[in-house]
């Protein structure tokens, strides 16, 4: 290559790469007026945060379609990694490590919830061994608050003592059934907001912190991808939310 096609391929780069990134901005614009937003998150965060969001994002910008997909945390990073979703909502750290960057949004820690009229309701003080020997109404094994609690457990080395009388497949059906049965379950402290559920009573477990499990919950992001302006529109509708709640 000569010297002026040397200085011609330089410049040439550089236009290309303007242009490209002129095709996004505009592409951007697009995306804001029309186009789809596509969501992965995991189920607990689903309850606490997405209607909220998603409502919110909807009213700022009508003519984007929303899908919300819930699955489990490895299918999401997954399909995030495919191309197939723009933004996730999962827990940390990731299991694809550097090809994922992260953003921490809360932490996510085990509560008791019960009925007014239980026993333990009376207590101010509760443990996960108290819980635990009483009839419980958990989420089915699959989901990531079965792990939590299951996690919990065996670092009590208490897997022999987990029996739940009652297991469903939604953490509504676990509520109703809650005041249906009078008895208790376990739930993440994120997973519901609370303010709506004023006739069942939700405790903190006050077992040493490091006898119970906990997760961090946050935003995933492809590394070094290119985030829309709609992902960046509802990241930033998510961060909002949760600040109002705190």
């Amino acid at each position: 290559m000569t010297a002026a096609g040397r200085i011609l391929h330089a410049r040439a780069i550089r236009i290309l790469r303007e242009l490209d990134d002129a095709k996004r901005e505009i592409a951007d614009l697009q995306q804001l007026s029309a186009g789809e937003l596509r969501i992965g998150i995991v189920s607990t965060v689903n309850v606490a945060v997405i209607p909220e969001a998603v409502g919110n994002f909807r009213n700022a910008h009508p003519k984007v379609t929303v899908s919300v997909r819930e699955l489990p945390m490895e299918m999401l990073e997954a399909e995030l990694l495919a191309g197939h979703l723009d933004l996730g909502i999962s827990f940390l750290p990731g299991k694809s490590g550097h090809r994922l960057e992260v953003e921490p949004l809360f932490t996510e820690s085990l509560v008791a919830v019960l009925p007014p009229s239980h026993v333990l309701a009376r207590r101010r003080r509760i443990t996960l061994p108290d819980v635990l020997a009483h009839p419980l109404v958990l989420l089915s094994h699959g989901f990531c608050t079965r792990e939590l609690v299951l996690e919990s457990v065996a670092l009590q080395g208490l897997e022999h003592v987990l029996k739940p009388a009652i297991e469903m497949i939604s953490i509504e059906g676990v509520l109703s059934t809650v005041r249906q049965t009078g008895m208790l379950t376990l739930m993440p402290d994120a997973a519901v907001r609370w303010e709506l559920h004023s006739d069942l009573v939700v405790r903190p477990l006050r077992d040493a912190e490091e006898k119970l499990s906990f997760r961090r919950v946050g935003l995933i992001w492809v590394a070094g991808g290119h985030r829309s302006a709609a992902a960046r529109s509802f990241a930033a509708g998510v961060k909002s939310v949760l600040k109002l709640r705190d």
